[in-house]
């Protein structure tokens, strides 16, 4: 298995050209075809009962039809618990917002206090900015 890190540069020239730098889309849209998302969706359509399928047959819906009607609304908690794997995990594993090379906008810090916090006036931070991309630190 190739790690996400490795393809970094190749899944930003790709966003770029496709113009989704600094977009959501561009961030998910190299990891939605993954493995486990495939066999995810694999096992959510193999449970789908048989009867299913044939009543939509037998009321004149076609293979896509079927496909839109049946399948895919039966398999949203699925999309949804890939979902939120998915993000959790490349969020965790490329720091999120430190893999996009455009500076971050002006504004309060991700973190809930004020990036210019010192410890003098009276923060108990050992830093303003903490380092969240860390492999020591676990969330």
């Amino acid at each position: 298995m190739i790690m996400p890190d490795v393809l970094i540069v190749q899944n930003y020239l790709t966003t770029s050209k496709l113009g989704l730098v600094d977009t959501i889309l561009g961030i998910g849209l190299p990891y939605m075809g993954s493995a486990f998302g495939i066999f995810l969706l694999r096992q959510a359509f193999k449970q789908v009962p048989r009867e299913l399928e044939d009543a939509a047959r037998v009321e004149g819906a076609g293979w896509f039809s079927i496909l839109l009607k049946v399948y895919v609304p039966l398999a949203r908690p699925t999309y949804l618990a890939y979902g939120l794997v998915s993000v959790s995990y490349h969020w965790k594993n490329s720091c999120g917002r430190w893999s996009s090379p455009t500076p971050p906008p002006p504004g309060p810090s991700p973190w809930g206090f004020p990036s210019s916090a010192r410890p003098s006036r009276g923060s108990t931070f050992r830093s303003s900015r903490p380092a969240p991309c860390s492999p020591s630190r676990r969330f």
